[in-house]
């Protein structure tokens, strides 16, 4: 509900939370918590931040690199940053490529 109401530093932190957890693990749906936790650092401007979390979640969970990409490019909000941050697509694609093969 934060990151719908645009309040984005509470969804950080409910996001983190998750991530800190460990529920991914043991909850598979929660997995799109730390592709959220990355777009929420994006939209906060923090681009390292969010690229800091997208690597370390293709290196933590390397067999869902293909579901991260289909939720990325069904994300209007991922969609939007990265249209828009030309800058930050292009350190993110620089730094995991993975993330932009089809």
């Amino acid at each position: 509900m934060y990151s719908i109401e645009c309040q984005y530093g509470e969804a950080l932190e409910c996001f983190r939370q998750v991530a800190k957890s460990g529920m991914v693990n043991d909850h598979p749906r929660f997995f799109r918590c730390l592709i959220f936790l990355a777009i929420t650092y994006a939209k906060l401007g923090d681009f390292e931040g969010a690229i800091s979390t997208f690597d370390k979640t293709v290196k933590d969970y390397p067999k869902k690199i293909e579901e991260m990409r289909e939720a990325l490019k069904e994300m209007n909000t991922f969609q939007n940053v990265v249209k828009n941050q030309p800058q930050f697509r292009r350190r993110l694609e620089e730094r995991l490529p993975v993330l932009f093969a089809s």
